[in-house]
């Protein structure tokens, strides 16, 4: 083994002779990140959760119903970001910071990407982080933050409940008149059967009046005239009986339109009970401690650093002098 190199034993023999100044730098060291850590402003952080509502479309043919985000929550993000809604905060709050540095003092997550690929199946939540130097701050800017995209949305929201709502007065409109004609059709029905019942007696009787007649007291030219009124009564009984019958066909047909509009007015009252608006899902908390600096943190690392340089020096002051 090469003498040159030194073993373990002398590496600990420097430590052990150089204790006082590493133990000494060490502390010097912590104390120093400790008075820093007590000097530096504080910063608070909070965060709240934001729930993007949802909007159910009337489906076009009838068979699906289609759902979509007030507004996609990577675009909502966007906006809460923006110059517009920033400005506004710091002047309802009357914040005396930078618009770029108030940005930086925000940051909005969403999970869209994690969740699904797609915009319509994925998440609807918005995370929304804010730092400052006072805890009330934090809340105060979260809250008027999540308040100003809740606002925004609202509109929307109370549009759309709108526009089921008349869909469902239109339906019910032409339910109504629908059920006026098929009515007025039942009721032509029964007149039309009447007839027909009050010519069947009819034709009955002369047809039995008929067979009793004796044809040898009347010509046959009579004998011909009454059977060629029988066979017309017949016949009217016959073109009547082809009425009811399509006017049971459009009666069944105006019905079975009643039953899918009633059906469309369940489907949109279920869709405007669906659908939801945009809320705060989890309100920022006050803050009850700071997060940064973490002073405790900030004393071992020091400590740790300054541990690791006066041994560094130590080993350096021996290797320069030749001790």
């Amino acid at each position: 083994m090469n003498d040159n190199v030194p073993d373990l034993k002398t590496y600990l023999r420097i430590i052990v002779r150089y204790k006082r100044f590493i133990i000494w730098g060490s502390i010097i060291c912590a104390l120093a990140a400790g008075i820093v850590s007590f000097i530096m402003p504080q910063t608070y952080q909070s965060s709240l959760l934001l729930e993007i509502g949802k909007i159910y479309l009337p489906p076009r043919d009838m068979t699906k119903q289609e759902t979509e985000f007030i507004e996609e929550p990577k675009s909502a993000a966007h906006v809460i970001e923006s110059e517009a809604v920033l400005n506004k905060v710091s002047a309802e709050l009357n914040l005396d910071i930078p618009l770029r540095k108030l940005r930086k003092k925000i940051e909005v997550e969403t999970f869209n990407d994690v969740m699904s690929t797609s915009q319509k199946e994925g998440s609807p939540l918005v995370k929304i982080i804010c730092e400052a130097s006072e805890p009330q701050e934090t809340v105060d800017v979260l809250t008027l933050l999540a308040s100003t995209i809740v606002d925004q949305h609202k509109m929307r929201y109370q549009s759309n409940q709108q526009s089921l709502k008349n869909l469902v007065m239109i339906y019910n409109e032409k339910i109504a008149s629908m059920q006026k004609v098929v009515s007025t059709q039942q009721k032509y029905r029964q007149q039309i059967q009447l007839n027909i019942d009050k010519t069947d007696k009819t034709a009955d009787k002369f047809s039995i009046d008929l067979s009793e007649l004796d044809s040898s007291k009347i010509s046959p030219i009579e004998f011909l005239f009454l059977q060629s009124s029988s066979s017309a009564q017949r016949k009217s009984v016959n073109d009547l009986r082809e009425i009811i019958a399509e006017l049971d066909t459009l009666i069944g047909e105006n019905q079975e339109k009643i039953g899918d509009y009633k059906d469309e007015i369940v489907n949109l009252e279920s869709l405007n009970k669906l659908s939801t608006p945009t809320r705060i899902r989890s309100p920022a908390i006050l803050p009850d401690h700071a997060t940064s600096p973490n002073k405790l943190l900030n004393i071992i690392i020091a400590g740790l650093l300054g541990l690791i340089l006066t041994i560094l020096i130590s080993f350096f002051h021996v290797y320069w002098t030749g001790e």
